[in-house]
């Protein structure tokens, strides 16, 4: 029996008590309920552990985290043991707390991991203050599905550079690993090491200069998607850097990524017919259309050697405008040649025309070209339309606006003039009827520009 005076009215007050069946009575002491004794029945549980577990989701192979909290209720803990044993064998994570209200973190930990399969163990004191001891155990389950990353040079992925620019990109091979949060830094450049090391981005251009099968670099069906080869900055020089790569998992070093140097072996083949632009009344406007062979190069820089020219068209013996280069030609499907195309204004055409080309920004590189030819292209187009069954149709749509131009249709049949006459330009629709039965149909000609 245990028997306590309480004079603080209108407060709570506590016993400390071991676990078992009590009554409980309260005796009124003075005042109006002085003599009323209450009773109650209490039982009194023996403290139990709680436990709560929590895991987080993982990105990596290695980076999970358990976090285990005592709830309230757990009586007058002073002490709590945690062991966390991997489900491998492998060694196990011991902790402790003498605050178990507050969590207790177990980070680094990989996946598939129970915690623990043996119980941690709790210390507590009973109301004569001798120490007891009780275990608990719970099996957390921590998942991911984190690949080790893969990652190694690939030197045709990347984007050749030339010596007087800076305009290369490292290309690599990577697979597996988080490649959404892929970095890659250099840590040394051909001049030498990079302190602190620098951070490349991602470059679309590269992947358009790599070839499949180049000089001995083999690339298997799957490294052959777009994931999985990537090129990396757009102002590097020519030679081999070290990179740092990491997904925030895997850290990889690469000794030997290689920026390839382009060689300014583009072989100019001629130039088409000129077009005088008709897009406005009375245009001012001429373009040339200029060729280019590309197989001097090695192979595998003819798929994205087009994108590092640029050229330009002057009338004879006239200097190029630094700010009149166009570049972004059309190659052809082989990469082997490509076309490029200048606009510029007008000039007299009779004594031929000069074309200049260079790599990119690279005025050393320029070389001239005097072409005589002044031909213009037929701006003149054929097609044939359903028409009323006794007439013929030709159609002017654009044409070198303020000059006159002629019509002459004539039937292969019998070789008979059917339409002749002069326009004056703009838009024209000339018809003529045919000597036909009304009853039988023709196709009509169209004429367009």
């Amino acid at each position: 029996m245990k028997s306590e005076e309480i004079r603080r009215g209108g407060k709570s007050d506590s016993l400390r008590v071991a676990p078992g069946n009590y009554r409980l009575e309260v005796e009124g002491l003075n005042g109006c309920y002085m003599g009323q004794v209450y009773t109650q029945d209490v039982n009194i549980p023996e403290a139990q552990l709680q436990l709560v577990v929590n895991t987080n989701s993982m990105q990596c192979a290695n980076d999970g985290k358990i976090t285990v909290q005592a709830l309230k209720g757990y009586g007058t803990v002073d002490q709590i043991n945690y062991e966390i044993v991997p489900p491998d064998g492998g060694a196990s994570i011991n902790g402790q707390t003498t605050t178990p209200e507050q969590p207790k973190e177990f980070p680094g930990t990989g996946a598939r991991l129970p915690t623990p399969s043996r119980p941690p163990a709790w210390c507590s004191a009973d109301s004569t203050d001798n120490p007891t001891a009780t275990n608990r155990r719970t099996t957390p389950y921590l998942s991911s599905s984190y690949q080790t990353l893969v990652a190694r040079s690939a030197p045709y992925a990347g984007k050749a550079s030339y010596a007087c620019g800076n305009s290369g990109g490292v290309g690599l091979y990577t697979d597996k690993g988080s490649l959404k949060r892929l970095k890659v830094y250099v840590t040394e450049t051909p001049s030498g090491p990079v302190h602190p090391r620098r951070e490349l981005t991602k470059n679309t251009e590269g992947r358009k200069n790599y070839d499949d099968y180049a000089e001995g670099w083999r690339y298997t069906s799957q490294e052959q998607t777009e994931s999985h080869l990537t090129c990396w900055g757009n102002d590097l020089a020519p030679g081999t850097y070290k990179l740092f790569v990491t997904d925030g998992c895997t850290d990889i070093e690469i000794p030997n990524a290689e920026v390839k140097e382009l060689e300014d072996k583009a072989r100019f083949t001629g130039g088409s017919c000129v077009t005088i632009e008709t897009k406005e009344l009375n245009s001012n406007v001429l373009s040339f259309r200029l060729n280019f062979d590309f197989r001097d190069l090695p192979e595998a820089q003819r798929k994205g050697a087009y994108l590092n020219y640029e050229v330009q068209v002057t009338p004879p013996g006239t200097a190029p405008d630094e700010h009149k280069w166009s570049h972004g030609g059309s190659p052809s499907y082989d990469y082997n040649s490509a076309t490029f195309v200048h606009s510029r204004a007008r000039f007299d055409l009779s004594g031929g025309y000069d074309v200049y080309y260079r790599l990119i920004g690279c005025p050393t590189t320029m070389k001239h070209v005097h072409l005589d030819e002044h031909k213009l292209c037929n701006p003149f187009e054929l097609s044939t339309e359903d028409s009323k069954c006794n007439e013929t149709k030709a159609k002017l749509t654009e044409y070198d606006t303020g000059h006159p131009y002629r019509i002459v249709v004539v039937r292969t049949r019998d070789n008979q003039t059917v339409y002749d006459q002069v326009k004056n330009a703009g838009l024209q629709r000339a018809t003529s009827r045919r000597n036909s039965p009304t009853n039988s149909c023709s196709r009509a000609m169209r004429t367009t520009n």
